[in-house]
């Protein structure tokens, strides 16, 4: 999975840049949810109950994102290298499964500025049979099935007033039960400086 998800975050990173640099005039809104909010690492400050189930979610800001998770998930940084530019985190189940990656790049480093570009060039350059798209706002959605593999993947992207987040959740077909009540409320939660 981490191979076909990096694939897709850089691949797109090298298209955008690729593209000519005919940037919309009109900032992004930043998110409303993190202006003004501390990073505190990758240490859960706050826990949540999902409606839909009894599962605890705790709220983590590692970098220039934030994203609540079930209590019982892990996050770790992917590398051990820091640098305020970017960063990089996998988050796995309890069992062990990693399910899913946490990508951000500080916006100045794509030619893209706009929301609706963004979107435009994941939609023409993308690895996977996709099944649903959404955009809204400053962030859209992408999911369908990963070409190479035909794992399921969800692909949301936020374009924050500074960084460029990535979420993305990718599962085999055996694991869609166990994962799917999930998906709504961590990606709901994910946001981007």
């Amino acid at each position: 999975m981490r191979n076909a998800a990096w694939f897709l975050f850089l691949a797109f990173y090298i298209c955008s840049c690729a593209q000519s640099s005919n940037k919309q005039n009109d900032p992004v809104p930043g998110n409303k949810e993190t202006a003004g909010k501390e990073n505190t690492g990758t240490t859960a400050d706050t826990a949540v109950q999902s409606r839909d189930t009894a599962v605890t979610y705790k709220m983590y800001r590692p970098c220039s994102f934030s994203v609540s998770l079930p209590a019982s998930f892990s996050i770790k940084a992917m590398e051990p290298e820091s640098s305020p530019d970017y960063c990089d985190y996998a988050v796995k189940t309890a069992d062990g499964f990693e399910l899913l990656q946490m990508h951000s790049l500080i916006k100045s480093r794509f030619m893209f500025e706009g929301v609706s570009e963004f979107y435009a060039a994941a939609l023409k350059d993308t690895a996977l049979n996709i099944t649903y798209t959404f955009q809204k706002g400053n962030w859209f959605v992408i999911s369908g099935k990963v070409k190479s593999n035909n794992n399921s993947l969800y692909w949301k992207r936020v374009v924050g007033e500074h960084f460029v987040s990535d979420l993305q959740i990718e599962y085999p077909d055996a694991r869609e039960k166990v994962v799917k009540p999930y998906i709504a409320a961590i990606a709901g939660s994910f946001t981007s400086e």
